[in-house]
């Protein structure tokens, strides 16, 4: 999908907006006026953006790359529908199989998914890992599994030992 320069332009406002909210710094516990105006132009942006779902999925698609934009991508995600979050699953289980500082944010948004459709997303993704024998991605597949199903867990780890071998265990007690 091409993405128009104007949503490019929209996706642009919505990250420095929620930039200057993020880091206005106020001695009080309300907001300061800067940030109440951040956080209109943040929900102005945000509503325009998603009565274009197709562009705003591809520009969360983008921004989920890239670790200097993934917070706010992350933010987005969350108030999507889960139809909509459904097409990001790829984006969202390569992100919460290694660790980075959205690890667990991208894990709760996977786990909000509906259960059996996750649990098959889940397995498929596992069994491309075991193809790009990726071994150090894959434990961190299994740390989200176990949060998700342990059948499921077992039946990945066993899996593991016969794609990756022993080694594989001290490789899960290092990380």
């Amino acid at each position: 999908m091409v993405i128009s320069e104007d949503d490019q332009d929209f996706w642009r406002r919505l990250l420095a907006a929620d930039q200057v909210y993020s880091t206005i710094e106020t001695d009080e516990d309300t907001p300061s006026h800067r940030q109440l105006l951040a956080r209109i132009e943040f929900n102005s942006v945000l509503k325009h953006l998603l009565a274009k779902p197709a562009a705003l999925i591809e520009l969360i698609r983008i921004a989920l790359q890239d670790p200097t934009t993934r917070s706010e991508a992350l933010k987005v995600c969350a108030v999507l529908s889960w139809e909509e979050q459904q097409q990001l699953i790829g984006e969202l289980l390569w992100l919460s199989s290694w660790s980075h500082e959205s690890t667990a944010e991208c894990q709760n948004l996977v786990q909000a998914l509906p259960r059996p459709w996750v649990l098959g997303q889940v397995e498929d993704y596992a069994e491309y890992l075991l193809e790009e024998n990726c071994p150090e991605v894959y434990g961190g597949l299994l740390k989200l599994s176990f949060r998700l199903d342990t059948t499921l867990t077992l039946r990945l780890v066993h899996r593991a030992f016969q794609t990756f071998g022993q080694d594989f265990g001290k490789q899960l007690q290092a990380s």
